[in-house]
């Protein structure tokens, strides 16, 4: 096979570099049109999964409930934060984004009077409706009115005393509203239970086409709290809330990636250059490897057509195993070239590094594959992506690699002094016992390792909504976390609340019952009365005055005075404050009160959810009719054990119970058995290519022998500096296994062939630091979760270049 492949590349250089760069121009246009960024990490998990398809569900039927936040915190200062608030709301619904709510108004309010009044309340307005649906032809209309019902009231020979206090009660509630003495005054903010906190929900344009999703509308909000923090310096501002986190996550981890990827490149070719003493074979590796980075977008393009939030680091794994393939290649070609013509030189390269490349390749690609075997969409997306990456990189090395070095023969040098890594030549036994001590001790410490699922703790520690989030929990308010109740009907709702009280980890529960009354049989009646309440018939020709009004009230009250003393008391202020009233007043007030009648008119004729304020419909109650019950957390759940606990006491409720913490937990479960599984699976399927490609087993033994060693120590290391797992640098662990083994089998490889000119250990050593170099400048970012990965990639490198240098020629010394 070799030697075809060799005879093709020989006689066929041009053609064959000129149709791989055709076809890497051809992927590269498809990919940049054909393949578009999915960043809704819903997407990363897989869609039939239980949980998610109640997830999906749920969103289906109430919507986008992932707002942005706004909180402005005051500390005691209740006004200064309204004040804040009324000077933000309206700059911010001039961005024109789908939702901005900060309050209940009163007309909202008012539009649940006759669903949340308490029954003597209720009644009272019942009996006051007729008098009510007169305000809006003006005061004396309404003046008319209630002094009708009063006089006929206080007449001695009037009606029964149950039909008295009936009128009685109707005309006073009527006045009262009238002078504002019982009407909301003020609208509600939204605010934490504690107060502290005033938050602005804000439900932003989400493209997902983007991985910044949110990146326009956050920037322009941003600039309103830039301007807010100017003009009042002395209140705290902030912004937080999912879809805040994530797009400062990934706007952090987009930096650090470009600044890594700046210093990695840079590094990276100084360091091959440097070590292989020459320029020209360098830059010929970097444009093959140019050429499978193009046929992988392609394959991309036509495969999956996007790329999410995890399937996008397929290019630095490329980079940390592709380039490996090219270095091996090389320098095997110089060491040769400079003792053999073109052709011969060629053709042992291909006959030997080649084939160690396919075998380490292989390795790699199962490594990935192995993600297949995980519940996790995300994970198995990026698996199969890196595994066709890889193989399209050996292929590019294996062809165009050399098809360049032949078109480029004449300008290379053929003899190059690198220096020579030390190859050590005594003591096999002490070095193979040294390894399995400090192996098995590396894998004692690493049954210590904690893997940490706290999300926040991952994120830079200087990111502001990270902070605000902490403080959210804090002051119990915890907006963004919450479990989803879906009731059918009020009933169900309530006994969802009841059994919510009985959780201690259970906190702060929200439904529409924090607005209305449970419904019972007379709430009905006096609504539907109130719906259809006739206006006063009271006769034009005989007007009331508002004196009328006045003398009515103050012979009540005299009357009063004695058996009722609080009542009377009541009656004399409403007669001052009547007297006291300017035209004008009186106008604004019939104004006023006619609006209030109008908005209480259409809460009693109006279903539940038209009449819920603005702010809060679309969390309470689903167009359909559904009623959502959101139970937050008591205490802070970003550690998973505390998620755990609560996720759990939501279960008791309600088995089917839905919401982000549910998702979360259940895709962190997901990961670290995916974890598991690909760690397994990979293992055994990387000694399985080891056993078919040597047709025996001491090598390959011995390959997997260095590789557990590496791995012991990379582990050990990591818990002695306290670097823990997480959902940033858990899959390294697989990809170490890929990357670890590759060094052993090309050390293997040569030490079968009987290699005596150090061109192998070399091209080990190199690429084991270039692949530390490219990870390790992860430790430059200020994303922990970033820093974690290229800290563990480093230690795994070193750890496994040793063990190939030193434990595989140790346990083969005896054959070499």
């Amino acid at each position: 096979m070799t030697g075809r492949v060799s005879a093709f590349v020989l006689k066929h250089p041009g053609k064959l570099v000129i149709a791989g760069v055709l076809l890497a121009v051809l992927g590269s246009v498809g990919g940049l049109l054909g393949v578009r960024m999915d960043a809704d990490t819903d997407k990363l998990i897989s869609p039939d999964r239980p949980f998610m398809q109640a997830y999906e569900a749920f969103k289906a039927r109430f919507g986008d409930l992932e707002r942005i936040w706004v909180v402005v915190d005051a500390v005691d200062d209740h006004a200064r934060a309204q004040t804040v608030v009324d000077w933000l709301q309206p700059r911010l619904n001039t961005l024109g984004l789908p939702k901005v709510a900060a309050r209940i108004t009163v007309e909202e309010q008012l539009r649940l009077l006759s669903w949340t009044a308490p029954p003597s309340e209720l009644d009272a307005i019942v009996d006051a409706c007729a008098h009510l649906a007169v305000a809006h032809s003006g005061p004396e209309a309404l003046f008319g009115s209630t002094a009708s019902a009063l006089h006929k009231a206080i007449e001695p020979l009037g009606p029964d005393p149950r039909e008295r206090a009936t009128l009685v009660q109707g005309a006073v509630t009527a006045l009262s509203l009238f002078v504002s003495t019982d009407l909301p005054g003020q609208d509600k903010y939204l605010q934490s239970p504690s107060g502290r906190l005033h938050f602005i929900s804000i439900l932003p344009h989400k493209d997902y086409a983007t991985l910044a999703v949110i990146e326009g509308p956050l920037r322009r909000i941003r600039s309103v709290l830039t301007q807010a923090r100017a003009t009042f310096p002395d209140v705290d501002i902030g912004l937080t809330g999912k879809p805040v986190i994530q797009a400062d996550e990934l706007g952090t981890t987009q930096q650090d990636m470009r600044r890594a990827a700046l210093v990695a490149m840079v590094v990276v070719t100084m360091l091959v250059i440097g070590l292989l003493g020459e320029v020209r074979r360098p830059l010929l590796v970097i444009a093959a490897f140019a050429l499978a980075v193009g046929w992988t977008w392609g394959f991309v393009a036509v495969v999956f057509g996007r790329l999410t939030l995890l399937s996008i680091v397929f290019l630095l794994v490329m980079i940390g195993v592709g380039l490996d393939f090219g270095v091996h290649i090389v320098s095997r070609h110089a060491a040769l070239r400079s003792a053999h013509d073109r052709n011969t030189a060629l053709h042992m390269v291909l006959s030997t590094t080649a084939r160690s490349n396919w075998v380490a390749a292989l390795t790699s690609v199962v490594v990935f594959l192995a993600a297949l075997a995980t519940d996790f969409r995300g994970l198995q997306e990026l698996g199969v992506i890196a595994a066709a990456g890889i193989l399209l990189c050996v292929i590019a090395m294996s062809t165009m690699l050399p098809a360049l070095l032949v078109l480029c023969d004449r300008h290379l040098p053929t003899s190059t002094r690198p220096p020579r890594p030390p190859r050590p030549k005594r003591w096999p036994r002490l070095v193979l016992m040294l390894a399995v001590v400090t192996g098995a001790g590396g894998w004692w410490m690493a049954s210590q390792l904690r893997f940490e699922t706290n999300l926040l703790a991952l994120q830079a520690p200087d990111m502001e909504a990270v902070s605000w989030e902490r403080r959210i929990a804090e002051d119990a308010g915890a907006p963004t976390w919450f479990g989803a109740f879906q009731a059918k009907d009020l009933k169900a709702v309530a006994d969802v609340r009841r059994r919510a009280d009985l959780e201690a980890k259970i906190g702060r529960v929200r439904s529409v019952l924090d607005l209305v009354a449970m419904p019972d049989a007379a709430r009905k009646a006096s609504r539907e009365t109130i719906a259809s309440c006739p206006a006063s018939r009271t006769s034009r020709s005989q007007p009331r005055s508002r004196a009328s009004v006045v003398s009515a009230l103050e012979a009540l009250a005299s009357t009063a005075s004695a058996a009722a003393p609080a009542q009377a008391t009541g009656l004399h202020g409403l007669a001052r404050a009547l007297s006291a009233m300017s035209q004008a007043d009186l106008d604004q007030a019939a104004h006023r009160t006619a609006a209030a009648w109008s908005a209480i008119l259409d809460g009693a004729q109006g279903p539940l959810r038209r009449i819920l304020p603005d702010a809060l419909r679309d969390e309470l109650i689903a167009p359909d009719g559904t009623f959502l019950v959101m139970a937050h957390p008591a205490n802070d759940v970003w550690d998973q054990p505390a998620m755990a606990d609560f996720v759990e006491a939501l279960r008791r409720i309600d088995q089917h119970v839905t919401g982000v913490p549910i998702t979360h937990l259940e895709s962190l479960r997901d990961m670290r058995s995916g974890f598991i599984t690909m760690t397994a699976l990979a293992a055994g399927l990387v000694l399985l290519v080891l056993l078919i490609e040597a047709r025996a087993l001491r090598e390959p033994l011995v390959c997997v022998f260095a590789l557990a060693v590496g791995a012991g120590w990379t582990l050990g290391l990591a818990e002695l500096v306290g670097l823990h797992l997480n959902l940033a640098n858990f899959f390294a662990v697989p990809v170490l296994l890929g990357l670890g083994v590759d060094g052993a089998v090309h050390m293997a490889h040569r030490l079968r062939q009987g290699e005596t000119d150090g061109s192998t250990r070399r091209a080990v050593l190199l690429t084991s630091l270039t692949t530390m170099t490219g990870f390790g400048s992860l430790l430059l970012a200020s994303h922990r979760g970033l820093i974690s990965l290229g800290a563990l990639m480093a230690i795994g490198c070193l750890a496994c270049l040793i063990a190939a240098l030193v434990v595989v020629p140790a346990a083969l010394e005896r054959r070499s």
